[in-house]
């Protein structure tokens, strides 16, 4: 499968082959997660950044870490589950908690940003009514120029 130096090298850098608790392994999954919708979010939010640069930035920070993310470690279970290194149960076990902590480390940074890019209005008795969330909802719409948000044109007859 890989050549002869690197099939020998390969299970010293795996981290699918140390026997981490499930906690240790969904905090350095959620971190990895977090990490990736940050990449996103960046790719997104700089527009004159180069994207090779931003992946390449976000994605080195994972190994030097010893971060956990699905797609790496899917990689190395399957490859360590096919030399015979480890039993399938606990690499199912482990990819598992770390498919866990990168949907939360994800969502749980895009929850943050969006928070923090949405203005809260709220009424003098400290709650929004059902009328002044849709109103400002509609003002936000309005005022917005994405294209997504636009109202969509009659076509010519």
């Amino acid at each position: 499968m890989l050549p002869g130096p690197v099939a020998l090298a390969a299970p010293d850098v795996m981290t699918v082959l140390e026997p981490l608790p499930p906690g240790v392994v969904f905090v350095r999954a959620l971190l990895a997660g977090w990490l990736v919708a940050a990449m996103v979010w960046l790719l997104h939010a700089s527009r004159r950044a180069s994207p090779f640069l931003v992946v390449w930035g976000c994605t080195a920070l994972m190994p030097l870490l010893h971060l956990e993310h699905i797609v790496v470690g899917t990689v190395e279970a399957t490859y360590a589950w096919w030399l015979g290194l480890r039993e399938a149960g606990p690499l199912a076990l482990h990819l598992g908690v770390a498919l866990l902590g990168n949907t939360v480390g994800g969502v749980l940074l895009v929850a943050v940003i969006n928070h923090a890019r949405t203005r809260r209005v709220q009424s003098p008795n400290g709650h929004l009514t059902t009328w002044e969330m849709l109103s400002t909802f509609q003002a936000a719409r309005a005022s917005t120029s994405e294209p997504w948000s636009r109202k969509p044109t009659n076509p010519p007859d």
